[in-house]
């Protein structure tokens, strides 16, 4: 497995396309939040910027639920800044991604790290639908007193809500 990824974004499907040369492996991603850029996809390359650093496929953890072969519909990419990363990293694994797991629908958490940063990572979270965003357990999840003090003393929080397009 590859763990280095480039994020391409773009104003069209085809901009996108160009922009990976249309031959990595990857996901492309339309905006559902009316955001600009329209169009997203996380793309497998060798020259990536961004470390996989977490990938819930391959957790080892017996609690984490195995979801080969759920087709994802949805997704949620989160971009922090954060100058206190241990923190991060300590909430994101022993609170948030556990609530995540719960939540109907979920498939899969992917996290990433900015090359030569220490400061900035992406979540990006897939799941069989919408439907999910609107669950007792992702509110939950998203209304934790741990979680309030990280995105309080986050630098910046960046969110997108997408909907999966399609898989190379």
């Amino acid at each position: 497995m590859n763990d280095r990824f480039v994020l391409i974004t773009g104003d069209s499907e085809q901009e996108v396309n160009e922009k990976c040369n249309a031959t990595q492996p990857g996901t492309q991603y339309k905006a559902m939040d009316r955001e600009s850029p329209e169009w997203l996809g996380v793309f497998s390359s060798p020259s990536g910027e961004w470390t996989l650093t977490y990938d819930s496929l391959y957790d080892p953890d017996p609690t984490v639920p195995k979801t080969e072969g759920l087709e994802p519909r949805a997704a949620v990419l989160v971009k922090f800044v954060h100058q206190n990363m241990p923190e991060l990293d300590c909430w994101y694994n022993e609170e948030h991604l556990k609530m995540l797991r719960v939540v109907p629908g979920w498939i899969r958490s992917w996290r990433y790290r900015l090359e030569g940063s220490d400061t900035v990572v992406l979540a990006l979270h897939e799941y069989t639908g919408e439907r999910s965003f609107e669950s007792a357990e992702i509110k939950a999840a998203r209304s934790t007193e741990w979680r309030q003090r990280i995105m309080d003393s986050a630098d910046l929080v960046e969110k997108r809500v997408l909907q999966v397009w399609g898989k190379k």
